[in-house]
């Protein structure tokens, strides 16, 4: 009996030494960062076309912080897009596939995958990522009627295939809305029309074809002491004029 429990021990303690020297080998943690812009442009009759713009914000390239897979409107498990997106176009070398719908509650998403060779490297960009849909950029910027009212632009990346990051869904980011069919109110012209205090196309305080320009105020007592001077000049020719001639 006891050289069988001599024998356990000793077979424990190899396991367990064993189990000390194998070398582990621990995945490296995925470090993507995404962030992106949608666009809209109303088509009329109520519908809009998107184009989104992603950009890879990862501080350093490598095989951890690519982009393969863009989720939009996603998240494990949800679907944010409460109108269902048509005419779904990808960027060359990418794919794409309407997500959702599972149930009454869900809503759609659009997963975008890229070919191996097509990865989105840190410090790059890419649009051409495009669909169109009933709802407006300001509800799309809203939060979903789904799932605790969650942003319905929040969206995933992952570094390669659909949940190929250490973390199950990826990096969570949200996408800002813009309305792309509003054209900015241009600033009134400055410069070029008015010079000096003018208006229209004055220079130095006159006016083309009305008023004329005024006097400065020197020059406009010199004038008025000329004008004194001529008027009582006038005044005592005519008193000699009248006088009568002396014999």
């Amino acid at each position: 009996m006891a050289n069988r429990k001599s024998i356990s021990v000793f077979f424990a303690a190899i396991s367990a030494a064993t189990t000390l020297a194998m070398p582990t080998f621990a995945q490296a943690q995925t470090a993507e960062v995404a962030s992106g812009v949608v666009t809209g442009t109303s088509l009329g009759g109520g519908e809009w076309q998107y184009n989104i713009n992603l950009t890879n914000n990862s501080s350093a390239d490598n095989a951890n912080t690519t982009i393969g897979t863009f989720w939009f409107s996603w998240a494990p498990g949800e679907d944010f897009m409460e109108a269902f997106p048509t005419n779904v176009v990808a960027p060359t070398g990418w794919t794409a596939a309407i997500t959702g719908r599972a149930h009454a509650g869900d809503g759609n998403a659009i997963q975008f995958v890229a070919l191996s060779t097509d990865l989105l490297h840190a410090g790059s960009s890419l649009g051409g990522f495009q669909f169109d849909s009933t709802e407006t950029p300001a509800q799309l910027a809203a939060p979903s009627s789904f799932f605790q009212n969650e942003a319905e632009t929040q969206s995933a990346a992952f570094v390669g295939a659909p949940s190929s990051d250490t973390t199950e869904g990826g990096d969570v980011f949200t996408l800002s809305v813009v309305n792309g069919s509003i054209t900015p109110t241009p600033p009134p012209p400055t410069g070029g029309g008015t010079t000096g205090g003018g208006t229209g196309g004055n220079t130095q305080g006159g006016t083309q074809g009305g008023t004329p320009p005024a006097v400065p105020l020197p020059a406009a007592s010199s004038q008025a002491l000329a004008a004194l001077i001529g008027l009582g000049l006038l005044a005592a020719g005519r008193k000699l004029i009248k006088r009568p001639a002396r014999d």
